[in-house]
Formats: structure tokens, sequence, C-alpha cells
């Protein structure tokens, strides 16, 4: 008797619980972001979240938590309610790098959020004023081996994509080669049009000024050419196997998020990640739909990312306080 009433009273206390699961969303739901709207990730905050709130059936309202390189937002979601109604637009920076980069850090990539899946993946393109007497990658990486000038390359910050694969570049070349950091990735490209930097590993909103000759793209970091610049091959076309790069942007959940909830999240966005105008918006923001979607494949990519970038990190001695 006192088995069947201890029975009886889990089961009315887990009802509500699973009444809540089947019945999610049944109210709006806040997509966390760690940048502004208007930045590189625009279509993976405006359209997608657009057409994901169409499938879910509830409005998916837009809270901009900006700073400390995206852990202000990373703590804030972590300490959040894991009821599915807080979500996190998260970064490969923020997940797989800046637990290493960063001295203090107040939250834990593996154990703090309940993946949900990648979203997209980007890459990288090595970028020179169009007048430095290199035609390609060969010619420009036997210039900064044995040229007498000065050799910078520039980053949108330190522990950036931008920056890792500047820091890899330099440990393959074994040139040297001054880093100099900017607060986001426009200024470096404007002073390498100005001749007041050597290089950089742009991100695609480079590209522009490519197309208009004002920079020249010797090779982009990701698996595949980038659409818009058919003719700049890849790091790993032209020999360099270990440099693929790419910078990816994923949804996370807060830990213990209900597996019925990120299920729901999956088959929203099976569906939306089919649809034609969110593949076209992507390929005109330099973003590519991976090939995996889900929960298992995002919490592979973490760890893997984590695993290679602590290495390069350590080695080169940075930090952030």
């Amino acid at each position: 008797m006192i088995r069947r009433t201890i029975l009886s009273a889990l089961l009315v206390a887990l009802a509500p619980t699973a009444m809540a699961q089947d019945n999610y969303p049944s109210k709006p739901i806040r997509l966390v972001l760690p940048f502004t709207p208007s930045g590189s990730g625009s279509p993976l905050s405006h359209l997608l979240p657009d057409r994901l709130s169409a499938e879910l059936g509830q409005p998916i309202i837009n809270e901009q938590k900006v700073g400390a390189g995206g852990n202000i937002a990373a703590s804030y979601v972590a300490k959040a309610s894991p009821d599915g109604y807080t979500v996190f637009l998260a970064t490969i920076n923020i997940l797989s790098i800046n637990p290493t980069l960063y001295k203090n850090i107040s939250f834990d990539p593996l154990k703090d959020f309940a993946p949900i899946s990648m979203l997209a993946t980007s890459q990288n393109m090595l970028v020179v004023n169009p007048e430095l007497p290199v035609k390609e990658l060969k010619d420009f990486s036997s210039y900064v081996q044995n040229t007498k000038e000065n050799v910078s390359y520039g980053s949108s910050g330190i522990g950036s994509s931008i920056h890792l694969s500047g820091e890899l570049f330099k440990k393959i070349t074994g040139g040297a080669m001054e880093h100099v950091p900017y607060k986001g990735a426009s200024e470096p490209r404007i002073d390498i049009i100005g001749n007041r930097l050597t290089f950089m590993f742009s991100d695609l909103g480079g590209v522009p000024m490519v197309l208009d000759g004002k920079l020249k793209a010797l090779a982009v970091t990701g698996r595949q050419r980038e659409p818009r610049l058919p003719d700049v091959p890849t790091m790993q076309e032209l020999g360099y196997d270990q440099f693929l790069i790419e910078p990816w942007y994923a949804l996370v959940a807060p830990a213990g998020t209900p597996d019925a909830i990120i299920k729901k999240w999956n088959a929203a966005l099976s569906k939306v990640m089919a649809m034609p105008d969110v593949r076209e918006s992507f390929v005109l923001a330099g973003l590519q739909v991976p090939e995996t979607l889900g929960a298992q494949a995002l919490d592979t990519r973490i760890r893997s990312e984590l695993e290679r970038w602590r290495p390069l990190i350590v080695e080169t001695g940075m930090k952030v306080e």
C-alpha cells in the first residue's frame, strides 16, 4: 500500500512536467544573442528566428547580452531555467575557445548547456594589398619568410578565429610576424588597403572589397571554396592539410532542458534549414548549412574544437583577464 501511495504521488508530481513538454511552447521564447543583430550573424538573428517561430507556433524574441567576448550571454543562459524558453545563439569562440582563453570564466561549455544543433559554418580568407608583389599563397609564404620588411597581421581581437588563423599560419611558415589586434574586422581591412598592415585572415565580410579589387584574397580556410570567390583556393588545396578553420554558430539551451523539447527544436530546424530562401540568405552572408544537424553533432563539434585550440592558445600565451 505504501509503495502504491509513493508511486501515485510521483505520477501526480510528474504529470504537470510531462504535460508542459507536450504543450511546448505555450509562450514566447527568448533567443539570447552575444552580438548585435546587425553583426556577422544577421541571417541567424532575423530570418531564422522568424521561420522557427512559424514552425514552433510562438514568437521568438531576440535578447542581446553583449560583452566579454560572449561570456556575459553564456553565463546568463547557463543560469536560466531549463524549460525551453531560453535558448542561446552560441559561437565557436564562446564554447570552444573562451574556456581556455579567459583566465576567469563562470560557465562550463560541457556541463552548463544542452546542445540543440549546429546552425551554420563560415570561413576566413587570407587577404593582402593587391600591390604586394605576390601572385599566390606560395609566393606570400616565401615573402613573409624572407622579406626584410616588417610583417604584421591584423585580427578582430585576441582569441578570435581570425587571430587563431594568423597564429597558425605564423607557426606553419615560421615567419617573423607581429600581431595587431583591433576591435573588429573592418579596421584591419582598411589598414591593409592603406599599406599599414601586411595581411589578415579576414571574415567573409571582406568579400565585397575583394570583388572591388581593393583587397586580394590568396586562400580561404574552409573545406570548400567560397561561392562568390570561385577562383580562390582553399588552404587545404594548397597543401596546408591542417589548416581547416570554420567558425560556427549553434543553438544551445541551459543544461537539464528536457530531451523532448530539444527534439521539437530539431524537428523545426530540419524543416527551416531546407527552405530555399533560408539557404540563399546563408550563402549571401558567407554561411553554410552543416551536413549534419542535431544535438550529438554539436556536442562532438564543441568537444573537438576545445581540444584542437587549447594547445595553440597555451603555447602562444594568449590570455584575457
